[in-house]
């Protein structure tokens, strides 16, 4: 099997950012989270303004909600990234026209495996159906080019979000 494409690439903590923030932050559950958050808070704007009545434990637990969901993101990047590496990680992901290999890995992910693909400013993020994700940084790529990847991912029938 040729390799088509590899990148090689060191894991970085604004890379992982990146990566949670596409993926948490823009999540259907996230989206729904911040707009009861806004609704109850202004809704607790207009009855405190305008009067009416709103029972307090709504603005208290959406509050809750929005916090608790900005800690599950830090504690994501965290884990990530480890309490506080030796060396940063060095990743090798090498491509072919069947899947991705990380690391030199004999089985690798076939892409019927994967479910999403997500374009951001710096990278490139490939979701499996259960939820694992494989980041390439757009500038990573040692052997081929970033449009012909984005190319071989159209042609196996992925849409770019």
């Amino acid at each position: 099997m040729e390799i088509l494409f590899e990148s090689r690439y060191v894991l970085t903590e604004p890379l992982v950012k990146e990566l949670y923030r596409r993926i948490k932050l823009r999540s259907a559950y996230a989206l729904l989270l911040y707009a009861s958050c806004i609704y109850f808070l202004a809704r607790t704007i207009w009855v405190l303004f305008f009067g009416g009545e709103m029972l307090p434990i709504f603005p208290i637990l959406a509050a809750y909600a929005l916090i608790r969901h900005f800690m599950g993101y830090r504690r994501a990047v965290r884990q990530t990234m480890g309490s506080k590496p030796a060396k940063p990680a060095q990743q090798h992901l090498s491509i072919t026209e069947k899947g991705i290999f990380i690391d030199g890995d004999a089985n690798g992910i076939p892409f019927s495996k994967f479910e999403k693909v997500y374009r951001t400013k710096n990278l490139i993020i490939l979701v499996t159906k259960n939820k694992m994700a494989v980041m390439l940084p757009k500038d990573s790529f040692t052997k081929g080019e970033l449009a012909d990847f984005l190319l071989l991912l159209i042609l196996n029938g992925f849409k770019i979000h």
